[in-house]
């Protein structure tokens, strides 16, 4: 692994994120302010239905992505440039059914729809087709490692969605969000194609489609599964507690945005990396470190980052959006799972690599029938969207555990798994049991009090961790090098990464 350009990308990307999730978090309170939350369900169940509607390009893009990414990693780059091609013209024409499924839906269910699901769902039908060619480019540029664009374009989205909400979603409401998000789609497009012009061509080989979709098939299907896996509590909220319920759960989906920020910015940039060095030796020997490293990393990182969350939001929530205080209590809840999250997707992206996808079927499959049946019995309970929250977080603790560890049974002995495994649940159990005890205190004060002492006692508890952690990997001096031949002029030429290497 090139630990200095993976450093040197998640800086990159870390930064945008968070410079993004700042002006995000902002964004979020006024968004949730302004439409109230019977309209920010509606908005949280039309997205739900947008990203269904990916599944129409039969993953071709997923295909797409790994095929690119190593092809790269050969030289081939004639033969990556056409499967990229195949890729649009598949996925333009394929979008024509969701939109057609969606407008015969509407117009069959008109008298039955709110009036602002009317007019989400008829602007869904255009709009998605705008959203499949943007996930193309976004999915080019990250194979191609030009993170410096993706950065940019982060904060661009970021700045621009604040600005929607203050100017169109404030006087328009939820019909303001429609046409703010399709303006935003647009220009990012236009400034990509400014920096970095993809020229795609109409191109269809049978052939070659087959090649793709035999690998696309599988990973949109595992897709699928993982989105539907991720959806199950919105919708079970939505079906059987309202959505004003859904409402109040999104302020646990917009805390959880920003601790996912910079270890998915981490995610991210490990898959490109281990994408190009995989086409480069072709050995799963050479990706091993591409799993139990960023796995141990986030075992220090993630608890922090949800401590300081925990801490940050009510405060945030009671001032800003008191509307939402319900949510508080399962956003807690709900954080613990997002860890657990995080490694199923670094385990599952070295599955996609070595071509063992398939392995997450059964994974999901189980993780999503104990989702349901926790949720149906701790909703029957009466644990309201408590019970939701828990029965999530369990499901992601069980998805987490069996797809790291039939994914690293790969490279070694059930014995050595059953050792990492342990070795992660007591950190867990340590830390996470510390962040809790921590914001349990209340002689810390009140408001923003409250956050600095307890996020000061919180840095205290992690230090000795985090120094037992750099010890062992000297992660925090790699950053630091970083930053410092970032900001020094002149940079040597071989500390700048090309945005075209890989």
């Amino acid at each position: 692994m090139s630990k200095k350009n993976i450093i040197k990308h998640t800086l990159s990307m870390g930064f945008a994120t968070y410079v993004s999730q700042s002006v995000g978090t902002v964004t979020s309170i006024a968004m949730r302010a302004y439409l109230g939350p019977t309209a920010m369900g509606t908005w949280t169940m039309l997205q739900v239905v947008l990203g269904y509607c990916g599944y129409a390009s039969f993953g071709t893009t997923r295909a797409m992505t790994r095929d690119y990414s190593i092809l790269r990693g050969k030289g081939e780059n004639e033969k990556a440039e056409k499967i990229r091609d195949l890729t649009m013209t598949f996925s333009m024409l394929m979008s024509f059914i969701p939109a057609v499924i969606i407008l015969v839906c509407t117009l069959w269910q008109w008298h039955h729809l709110e009036a602002s699901l009317r007019i989400g769902f008829l602007f869904l039908t255009v709009f998605l087709f705008l959203q499949r060619f943007y996930d193309i480019v976004i999915s080019l540029l990250s194979s191609d490692q030009l993170f410096g664009i993706l950065s940019d374009v982060t904060i661009l989205n970021a700045v621009g969605m604040l600005a929607v909400v203050l100017f169109l979603v404030r006087p328009f409401g939820i019909y303001g969000m429609f046409l703010g998000v399709a303006l935003i789609t647009g220009g990012s497009l236009a400034y990509i194609y400014k920096k970095k012009f993809y020229e795609f061509k109409f191109y269809w080989n049978n052939r070659e489609l087959w090649n793709q979709l035999r690998l696309g098939l599988p990973l949109i299907s595992i897709t699928f599964l993982s989105t539907f896996f991720q959806s199950l509590d919105k919708l079970i909220i939505a079906k059987y507690l309202g959505l004003k319920e859904v409402g109040f759960y999104s302020i646990a989906m917009m805390i959880a945005t920003l601790v996912y920020a910079i270890p998915m910015a981490f995610v991210h940039v490990i898959f490109r990396h281990t994408l190009v060095k995989y086409g480069k030796h072709e050995d799963p020997a050479s990706i091993r470190s591409h799993l139990l490293k960023p796995v141990m990393l986030l075992s220090f990182l993630v608890p922090f980052i949800c401590g300081i969350s925990i801490y940050a939001a009510p405060p945030l929530v009671i001032w800003f959006l008191p509307k939402f205080v319900s949510g508080l209590l399962p956003m807690k809840i709900f954080l613990m799972g997002t860890f657990f999250f995080l490694i199923a997707r670094i385990a599952s992206q070295v599955l996609t690599t070595l071509d063992r996808y398939w392995i997450r079927f059964p994974i999901l499959a189980l993780a999503s029938l104990l989702n349901v049946g926790l949720n149906f019995l701790f909703i029957h309970l009466g644990w309201g969207l408590l019970g939701v929250a828990w029965g999530t977080t369990l499901s992601y603790i069980a998805y987490g555990y069996l797809t790291f560890g039939v994914t690293e049974r790969i490279f070694t002995n059930w014995r050595s798994v059953g050792f990492h495994l342990g070795k992660i649940t007591l950190l867990l159990s340590v830390l996470f049991g510390g962040v809790f005890v921590i914001d349990r205190l209340s002689w810390m004060g009140s408001g923003v009090a409250n956050f600095f002492s307890k996020t000061a006692l919180l840095i205290v508890f992690f230090a000795p961790f985090i120094w037992r952690m750099e010890k062992q990997e000297r992660i925090l001096a790699e950053v630091w090098a970083a930053i410092r031949k970032r900001s020094a002029p002149p940079l040597a030429e071989d500390d700048v990464l090309s945005e075209g290497e890989g």
